[in-house]
Parts: structure tokens; sequence; C-alpha cells
């Protein structure tokens, strides 16, 4: 069954816009039929719910840019909302699954990004075509200020799963 109003939003303001979705518990308890031991991973915008805009999660991408009206720039702009990532917590803890939420910077220098991006250009002359753009590319995801500063990963194992981990 479906929880409503959802947990936690009795103190948004009034005329707030929030995601919710009611797949997230359907898929939950998929996931917890499914999957006795392994791992999810969950990539998205978002932040923990005392994190996120007390005005709403909506948001708009016009040219590159972040927005919240979704009733500019209409047929022109991506509209999406931020991933309330407690509500996936709480879940993961409902369906005994151990989470725990990194930034993506975070989650991509723990798994070796920088090691692999050495190896991947060791031994090429400094500029050849292509190659600046792509050390650009990876640059805005490890350096502060990037496009992984938007993203989230939350990681949830099943009990059994090598490497479980802490939330």
């Amino acid at each position: 069954p479906v929880q409503w109003p959802p947990e936690g939003t009795e103190e948004i303001p009034e005329g707030a816009i929030l995601e919710w979705r009611e797949a997230f518990d359907e898929f939950y308890r998929f996931a917890s039929a499914a999957l006795r031991r392994g791992m999810m991973l969950h990539f998205d915008y978002g932040e923990e719910r005392d994190k996120l805009n007390p005005q709403g999660t909506l948001r708009t991408f016009f040219r590159h840019r972040l927005g919240d009206d979704p009733l500019t720039h209409l047929g022109e702009q991506d509209i999406t909302a931020s991933v309330d990532f407690s509500h996936l917590v709480r879940l993961g803890q409902q369906y005994h699954f151990q989470s725990r939420l990194l930034g993506q910077r975070q989650y991509l220098i723990e798994r070796g990004i920088l090691q692999k991006v050495a190896l991947r250009f060791e031994g090429t002359p400094p500029d050849p075509p292509g190659v600046i753009q792509e050390k650009l590319a990876v640059k805005d995801l490890v350096i502060p200020g990037g496009i992984s500063d938007h993203f989230k990963v939350l990681i949830q194992e099943r009990a059994g799963a090598a490497g479980l981990v802490e939330h």
C-alpha cells in the first residue's frame, strides 16, 4: 500500500512541487523477491531529504542552466525532479538492503578512475586531436564544480553479497 501523504512531507510549504513515485515501492518489493544476494546501484540527481529544496524537487534545464519554472521555454527545456534518496534508503531498510550514499566523484575515485585515466593516456602524445576533449570530460567528473557535484550514487546490497556496505 502506498502511504499518502508521503512520510516527511507534513512540513512541505503549500504550492511546493515534489517528486513521488509509487513505482519505487513496487520496484523494491520486486527487487526483494528477486535479489536474495547482490547489489543495486542508483545514479541520479538528488539529495537526502533535509538537503532538498524545501520549495519542491522539480528542476528544469535550459541550455545547461538549472531552473525551476516548468512553464518557461515550453518545449525547449528538460523537466525533471531531484530524487529523494532518503526515501530510497528507507525502502532499502524496509526490504533488508544495506545502503551507502555517495557523491558520484567519490564513487568514481573509490573505484579507481584516476588510475584508469592515467593508464588510458600513458604513452600518448600530449595533445593529439580528441585527447584534450577526453581529458576535459574526465576532469568534469572528478574536479569540484563539475557535473559530479549534482549526481549521487546509492549502493544497496543484500546480506550475503560480497563486500557488504554500511550506512
